[in-house]
């Protein structure tokens, strides 16, 4: 097992991290417990990290525990479902990004969506990366196309060779491929608006009723009305519904924390608990898989560790031989 780490001696590992050892070519490879591949996706975690990245999360001045962001909400007035709405909206552009960024066939999918469905070659949209115009991300990383108030495109994909540009529409000379992404519980409350958009959108419904929005577009298309002449509302798929299946569990622990039913303390006790009960899977159900193993990160680390500390001691009983040997030969 130590001679199997060897690999490592130059990278860092974290303890919290699940490892795979490929034994049929000695390699290791990392994995973090969002890696899909092993089905370790921690959706309180993620939760955590999203509400953290847009600051929904802050610290009572008195009792110094984290609570949610009274700035969030507009007014007392606002139901439970807005409120909700509200969150979902940001987080559901971040995990767009997220997965189009940790999967190639995600990020072609939804690039080729974003293109009006135009044939692109895997190995050009391999090229671009997917950004949320309105994240405090893109604000740090790609100031240049960090767009707050921007009504038309919720995502937009950059150019790897030059962050500059962005992923276009062909034969639209200049025109941006993007996607609107919108998530409400309640299909009319998108149907006044939606003629104002002219890039595809994606619609997440928190109750069901993706179909009564499509029916009512495609009426107004069949009445030939004008204003619906560019809505493009895209087909759920099973790409869109690994999204919509996140956002349903965020709902509910959103609304859990909306109510008082629990506090963010309490989640964050639910994460820790949640990546403990994942390493002991990995360890216990998982041992051999078919083309190697899985095993804590922290195993790994402490493997590494006594194994230093043998070198070292090898190397101080190689010193003591070499002193004793030029006292011998003097």
């Amino acid at each position: 097992m130590i001679g199997m780490i060897m690999p490592f001696d130059r990278k860092i590992i974290y303890d919290d991290q699940i490892v795979k050892i490929e034994s049929s070519s000695s390699i290791i490879k990392r994995t973090s417990f969002f890696d899909k591949s092993f089905s370790f996706i921690h959706k309180t975690d993620l939760l955590l990290n999203l509400m953290q990245d847009y600051e929904d999360i802050t610290i009572d001045q008195a009792t110094t525990d984290p609570i949610l962001n009274s700035l969030l909400f507009r007014s007392d007035i606002q139901t439970t479902k807005s409120k909700v709405a509200i969150l979902l909206g940001k987080y559901a552009e971040a995990l767009m990004v997220m997965n189009c960024n940790g999967n190639d066939s995600f990020n072609r999918h939804f690039a080729r969506k974003a293109r009006f469905g135009r044939k692109s070659p895997n190995d050009f949209l391999d090229n671009f990366t997917a950004i949320s115009t309105g994240s405090p991300k893109t604000k740090e990383n790609y100031r240049m196309h960090y767009q707050y108030s921007e009504s038309q495109r919720d995502i937009v994909w950059v150019d790897k060779r030059d962050v500059i540009q962005l992923l276009t529409i062909p034969k639209k000379r200049g025109a941006t491929a993007g996607l609107q992404i919108k998530v409400s519980y309640d299909w009319r409350n998108i149907k006044n608006k939606i003629t104002q958009y002219y890039y595809p959108i994606i619609y997440f419904s928190m109750s069901n009723d993706w179909h009564l929005l499509n029916d009512y577009i495609n009426s107004k298309k069949k009445e030939q009305d004008p204003n619906y002449d560019k809505v493009t509302l895209l087909e759920m798929d099973n790409y869109s519904y690994y999204l919509l299946d996140t956002l349903h569990y965020f709902k509910k622990q959103l609304v859990d924390l909306i109510e008082g039913r629990c506090s963010i303390k309490y989640i964050i006790e639910k994460s820790i608990d949640e990546r403990e009960t994942a390493i002991g899977h990995a360890l216990s159900e998982l041992p051999n898989a078919e083309y190697g193993c899985l095993i804590a990160a922290k195993t790994i680390n402490e493997a590494k560790r006594i194994e230093q500390q043998e070198k070292k001691r090898e190397q101080i009983r190689n010193n003591l031989r070499r002193i004793a040997l030029e006292i011998i030969n003097r």
